[in-house]
């Protein structure tokens, strides 16, 4: 009773707490009366703020940190039927960060959930569409070039970029695999509302 009492105590102190810090690693984006604050002339290196200790003002103002860093996302394994109608499993995982905090910030509600879902979505859609011959493994580096090339253009909106693409899995076959899962998969464990 008493750790949660005290606990909510400090919730309550760090949010009324007139500091708000930005880590090396982050950019924040600055609102005032709950809207997004633009520096004039309007950049877009001008909307976020760099790396620091920015005064804030309780309710009124609000300094929200976003992560700019690499980081690696998955996708769990999936299975698509190709243009010539074999089963082709696959999984894939892609290094990408965030070029622009505010759009992720302002445009999209879940920035890592809604990154791992377009890579699942656009290498699905991709891969079921592109000829056959170019899933054999000496075609597959300009597939994948390509990919990317179509990553970036489906995640501008949040302004991400992504910087590589893996296959972790991939088989190609006229039968479904059979599999038996004894451990479920770690790209599902993710908790993204921490």
């Amino acid at each position: 009773m008493l750790l949660n009492w005290l606990q909510t105590l400090i919730t309550v102190f760090s949010y009324l707490w007139p500091f708000r810090v930005v880590e090396q690693w982050e950019r924040g984006v600055l609102y005032v009366w709950a809207r997004h604050w633009r520096h004039w002339p309007a950049r877009p290196s001008d909307w976020t703020v760099s790396p620091g200790i920015y005064p804030i003002i309780p309710y009124f103002t609000e300094v929200r940190p976003g992560t700019v860093v690499r980081g690696v996302t998955g996708t769990p394994l999936l299975q698509i039927t190709a243009r010539d109608g074999t089963l082709v499993t696959f999984s894939a995982a892609m290094t990408w960060y965030i070029l622009d905090v505010a759009k992720a910030w302002n445009c999209t509600d879940r920035v890592i959930e809604t990154g791992q879902e377009l890579l699942a979505a656009v290498c699905a859609e991709k891969l079921a569409e592109v000829e056959p011959s170019r899933l054999d493994g000496d075609k597959r580096k300009r597939l994948v070039a390509d990919m990317i090339r179509w990553l970036n253009a489906e995640m501008a909106f949040m302004g991400c970029s992504v910087e590589a693409l893996r296959f972790t899995n991939f088989a190609i076959g006229s039968q479904p695999l059979r599999t038996l899962r004894v451990m479920t998969d770690p790209a599902l464990l993710r908790d993204y509302n921490a």
